[in-house]
């Protein structure tokens, strides 16, 4: 049980699940020290891709979807810089993240500027990856120099939340923490694959064709960015010692997701949140019981979209259970985890409970 409030480090990695391997050792720890589960998502138009596909998706994780306009969705994937004021914000009836959560303090760290400009709307502070001082990655050919150095990053994210070094003394945590809920948004540049190409994901080809047509910034190969929220990962955990404030009271969330291939009929029967569904006649499929990741409020959500959910695993010392979950993947999860599957909408309502922000869901 928790003798403190927690402060959260959310990491949201999109379309960087199928480049995931073995050797990306420290998010599978994490998994095997966590409590993992899947969040699910609702389907999408065929003609909501590229930047509207990542906007449409991150806007469920923050559950303002149902406030998410088609006119604030176009107007962020074609003019990001535009991000939207407090007032354009109220004009959306688009609540703060301090009204929904009890004045939480919650900021956003992405290298997209429409998920960018979709966080101001929803009320976080926003800060682009890319203006964040300290260098570039250097020294490994294999990250990304599109994107912070790793070691500089964990320890600013852990000083924005107050976990600096100065906190593992006692009396620091009187300190007020400046955020109390850090995003940290990673958009990866989706790869297809040629039918002569090996399946194997270690290796990359300069055979491939890009899923992101529609967005004109350039972004970091997903295995790139899988390599980079690794050692992002390893840095974490190296700066939060045991027994240190940050071992004690720093909430850990890992976010991974499929990004297009989710969204692609021909591969709808991949990755299926229902198991022993398939051949079953529409009367069999009416009598089994509903899932309760597919209703809210009591409601029934329609268009939840069976395959390809969100992967997410939570970590908070003597408050999430850890389950049988060896490492970061769907069949494991599915087998072993702990939490089974929860709608994305109700992901950071979750986040807010353990942070002493929101009354537990359901109870």
């Amino acid at each position: 049980m928790a003798d403190a409030p927690a402060r959260a480090l959310v990491i949201y990695g999109d379309a960087v699940l199928p480049a995931l391997t073995p050797h990306h050792t420290s998010i599978h720890a994490l998994a095997a020290s966590g409590c993992c589960g899947f969040l699910a998502l609702r389907d999408l138009q065929p003609s909501v891709n590229g930047a509207h596909r990542v906007v449409a998706e991150l806007a469920q994780l923050l559950d303002v979807q149902d406030l998410y306009t088609i006119e604030a969705r176009e107007e962020d994937c074609k003019f990001p810089s535009h991000q939207a004021t407090e007032e354009n914000a109220a004009s959306l009836c688009m609540p703060s993240m301090s009204d929904r959560f009890m004045g939480i303090k919650a900021a956003m760290l992405t290298n997209s500027s429409s998920a960018g400009a979709l966080g101001k709307r929803a009320g976080f502070t926003v800060s682009l990856l890319e203006e964040i001082d300290g260098g570039k990655t250097s020294g490994c050919s294999k990250i990304s120099k599109m994107l912070p150095d790793p070691a500089f990053l964990a320890s600013k994210l852990l000083n924005l939340l107050n976990f600096g070094e100065a906190t593992k003394e006692l009396q620091s945590e009187k300190e007020t923490p400046k955020y109390e809920l850090l995003l940290l948004h990673v958009l990866a540049q989706e790869r297809r694959r040629s039918a002569n190409m090996t399946s194997s994901l270690q290796t990359e080809s300069k055979q491939v064709i890009s899923f992101n047509e529609n967005l004109t910034v350039q972004l970091p190969t997903s295995i790139e960015v899988a390599d980079w929220l690794d050692l992002l990962l390893a840095n974490v955990k190296h700066l939060a010692t045991p027994g240190s404030s940050a071992a004690k009271h720093c909430y850990l969330v890992l976010v991974l997701g499929y990004g297009t291939a989710g969204c692609q009929d021909n591969l709808s029967e991949q990755f299926p949140l229902l198991e022993g569904t398939k051949g079953l006649s529409p009367e069999l499929l009416q009598l089994r019981p509903r899932q309760s990741y597919s209703m809210k409020g009591g409601q029934l959500v329609n268009g939840i979209r069976n395959s390809h959910p969100l992967l997410a695993v939570h970590q908070l010392e003597s408050v999430t259970r850890c389950d049988l979950c060896g490492t970061f993947e769907f069949n494991e999860f599915q087998e072993k985890s702990g939490n089974l599957a929860i709608l994305a909408g109700r992901f950071l309502h979750e986040i807010a409970f353990k942070l002493w922000k929101a009354p537990k869901y359901g109870a």
